[in-house]
């Protein structure tokens, strides 16, 4: 299970920081929250895409197997007043940066934009300038509290088999016993 607070709790604080807006300008859409004055951003998890099927280690000695994968989300940013393509700009370019990307939490990743659309709407009598752009991040399948990815991501208890009967052969038991038929 991924730790979507922590999660969102980091891309807000790298768009609070590479925009230049105070804390309360950046919202979560759609978590019934004030909305804040002009201008302002407002951030959603749009999509979470599993990257082809997660890998499924060989079982320890435990019977237990270590199951991980990646996964794809997309994040939306929405500008609403203000100087709009120039701020998602900013924003999509500080990905470019090696400290930006350094400072992420280990795990996660940018990966490319879909590029910045223009999303004008009348309000009143008048159009708000607004623009949106989406952002493509890999993360793995789980992360720990503090926002490191976890290791394992999930296990898969598959057991061991101890004893195999084989008809007409005879048995075959599993180290610790050391019968084989014949």
């Amino acid at each position: 299970m991924i730790q979507w607070e922590t999660l969102k709790d980091t891309l807000h604080g790298w768009a609070v920081a590479q925009s230049g807006y105070d804390t309360a300008k950046v919202i979560w859409a759609e978590e019934n929250t004030p909305q804040p004055t002009l201008p302002y951003l407002s951030l959603k998890i749009a999509s979470l895409v599993q990257v082809k099927d997660d890998f499924n280690g060989e079982p320890d000695e435990n019977g237990i197997a270590l199951v991980s994968g990646d996964r794809e989300f997309t994040l939306e940013v929405k500008a609403f007043g203000g100087d709009t393509f120039p701020v998602l700009e900013k924003l999509r370019n500080s990905l470019q940066k090696f400290e930006v990307r350094l400072a992420l939490p280990e795990g996660l990743a940018y990966i490319d934009s879909a590029g910045i659309l223009a999303a004008n709407e009348l309000v009143d009598t008048t159009y708000e300038q607004r623009a949106v752009m989406t952002l493509r991040f890999r993360i793995p399948s789980q992360f720990e509290a503090d926002g490191t990815p976890q290791k394992p991501y999930t296990t898969d208890e598959l057991g061991l088999i101890e004893t195999v009967v084989i008809q007409g052969k005879g048995t075959y038991e599993h180290p610790g016993g050391d019968e084989a038929g014949g």
